[in-house]
């Protein structure tokens, strides 16, 4: 049952006022182009082609053909983008948790994304009293710091 912008409690893709990126994009597609985007979007890795084809009621010809267009790549490639963006809060929680939990690549990940960790081959410290060895002192305190704070103790990463 449609209401306004929605069917069945979910809102249209297409809805320029919702999605205006998407909305551009498929404009002038056919209902079976934007049939086609769905399915392509939400398609499991392990799922076949043939199995796609069938959502949609094409042939695997047809698919193949559709798969080859520029703006249904595009297309595809914007939503799928868009709706990642979504799980972006989540991901970023469960990284916080394993970070504060001790995990080294995670506390690296957690510094970078916070602007607050660079690379070693980034580090350009220029004028007197820094050495290498010394950003990286300051960079290991840093780290060991953090781990204090949440109450992991652990040195050096391994």
């Amino acid at each position: 049952m449609k209401v306004g912008n929605r069917e069945r409690g979910k809102v249209s893709l297409y809805d320029e006022n919702w999605f205006p990126k998407i909305a551009y994009l498929v404009r002038d597609f056919t209902e079976t182009e934007k049939r086609a985007v769905e399915v392509l979007v939400a398609k499991d890795p392990s799922e076949t082609w043939e199995n796609v084809a069938k959502k949609i009621g094409i042939s695997t010809r047809q698919l193949f053909n559709l798969r080859q267009s520029e703006t249904v790549r595009e297309a595809c490639y914007v939503i799928a983008k868009e709706l990642f963006k979504g799980d972006i809060p989540d991901v970023l929680k469960v990284l916080t948790r394993k970070a504060k939990s001790g995990d080294n690549f995670c506390v690296k990940l957690f510094l970078e994304i916070a602007g607050e960790y660079v690379p070693r081959s980034e580090h350009k410290v220029e004028g007197e009293g820094f050495s290498s060895q010394s950003v990286m002192e300051i960079a290991e305190h840093n780290l060991q710091t953090l781990r204090a704070m949440h109450g992991n103790n652990k040195t050096k990463s391994t």
